[in-house]
């Protein structure tokens, strides 16, 4: 990166929060993470060396600039984990449908009356973010059905499957369902209602 392009990051991400992670291990290993994520969509998206940013609606800068002010918000470490194993860069390149962790407030959103979980902070926390991105996943395949001859059989398993997701299952039933990587979450959820079927 160039020094004045490099001052200019500098002073964009001066003032970051703490990360809040399970372990120091956990927060420092996000922490590098998010500088090295932060710098390379800076680098290549935001300020871009060799061309002017295209500010269309649908264009790699737009999205670069919603993920930019998601990262420079957010304080939870898993997320930057999570998005280190995501495809994040094929999203801001081409817009392709791509499941990117869910921030800290996209998670306490689809937590918002939702049964209580119990246990520890930490662990209340993380399965929390496990229950929201399920229930995401949930979602979107409820709207690829919609375009789809489904039988009322399929339809009523899901109905029963996000119903169990949101009321049911204990923080100690997610964290054992969380996948070790992130992009792995949609192999999860499948054989998660290929088993509520049987």
């Amino acid at each position: 990166m160039k020094t004045e392009k490099r001052k200019v990051f500098a002073k964009e991400t001066r003032d970051l929060p703490y990360l809040e992670g399970t372990s120091p291990g956990e927060a420092q290993l996000a922490t590098k993470l998010r500088n090295d994520i932060l710098e390379t969509v800076f680098d290549c998206f935001i300020r871009p060396d060799d061309e002017k940013p295209d500010l269309s609606p649908a264009s790699r800068w737009q999205r670069a600039t919603q993920l930019w002010k998601i990262m420079i918000t957010e304080c939870r470490a898993a997320y930057f984990i999570e998005l280190n194993d995501s495809n994040f860069m094929e999203w801001i390149n081409r817009g392709q449908p791509t499941s990117l962790p869910l921030s800290h407030s996209e998670i306490e959103s689809r937590n918002r009356n939702l049964s209580e979980l119990h246990g520890s902070e930490a662990v209340v926390r993380q399965a929390k973010a496990v229950r929201a991105t399920l229930l995401r996943l949930a979602d979107e395949y409820q709207d690829s059905l919609a375009h789809l001859n489904v039988t009322t059989r399929m339809l009523q398993n899901l109905i029963r499957f996000r119903y169990n997701l949101k009321y049911k299952m204990d923080a100690q039933w997610f964290l054992e369902k969380q996948p070790k990587d992130f992009f792995r979450y949609e192999r999860v959820f499948a054989e998660l209602l290929i088993a509520e079927d049987e």
